[in-house]
């Protein structure tokens, strides 16, 4: 299991850069972004963006709520360093998003754009129960992953085309039973298809959830 998140931590540090050009103006995803700022009606509303990339999505909320107050997460150094340039006004720390029960919250907001494509199902479970932990009643959380049925998980060519990463499937059932037992009610769900520069086609999945009152 280490071994797998070990790669994927060298992986994307290394293809920082790469990554940050590939992704850092994409728009397929605004609309689910649009709708996760719309939950987020209280002034200076705190977000904790875990596996934040090069500041990709913090960009794009920023530019929608320049009020959000934001801290990002990553376990690749590089891309760490990338988004403290491309954010000035958010805060960045490297650390692993297995980890975010050390946190003390609470936040407004999780934000959580595709790393649990490398997290196996428990630790998604776990990921999913930490981060509720961390949001108040009325909490908005986002996360997005990659759709397959589970044992057809394996290593996947990364995005500059020259690495593999052992990359996890998850499935619609348990991904909504897991929110709703941690006490989120599913606001939005969508399927959406991704195609790679190989031609490579995956279907992303986006949940868009608020925390119950208690």
């Amino acid at each position: 299991m280490e071994n797998k998140y070990q790669s994927v931590l060298e992986t994307f540090d290394k293809i920082a850069s790469a990554y940050q050009d590939k992704f850092m103006d994409l728009d397929l995803y605004n609309d689910g972004f649009d709708l996760f700022c719309s939950l987020l009606e209280k002034p200076q509303a705190s977000i904790l963006e875990l596996g934040c990339g090069p500041g990709n999505i913090t960009r794009y909320l920023l530019a929608q709520r320049p009020d959000f107050q934001v801290e990002g997460i990553d376990i690749a150094p590089n891309m760490i360093e990338l988004a403290r340039q491309n954010n000035p006004s958010a805060r960045f720390s490297v650390m692993d998003v297995r980890e975010i029960d050390r946190l003390s919250g609470p936040f407004d907001g999780v934000m959580c754009g595709f790393c649990t494509p490398y997290l196996s199902k428990e630790e998604c479970f776990k990921l999913i129960k930490d981060a509720a932990a961390l949001l108040p009643a009325g909490g908005a959380f986002y996360c997005s992953t990659m759709e397959d049925d589970y044992d057809k998980s394996d290593y996947v060519t990364s995005s500059d085309g020259e690495n593999t990463m052992f990359t996890y499937f998850h499935q619609a059932d348990y991904v909504q039973e897991q929110l709703e037992t941690e006490g989120f009610e599913v606001i939005s769900f969508k399927r959406q298809e991704y195609i790679k520069d190989n031609g490579a086609r995956f279907i992303d999945m986006i949940f868009i959830a608020r925390k119950r009152q208690a």
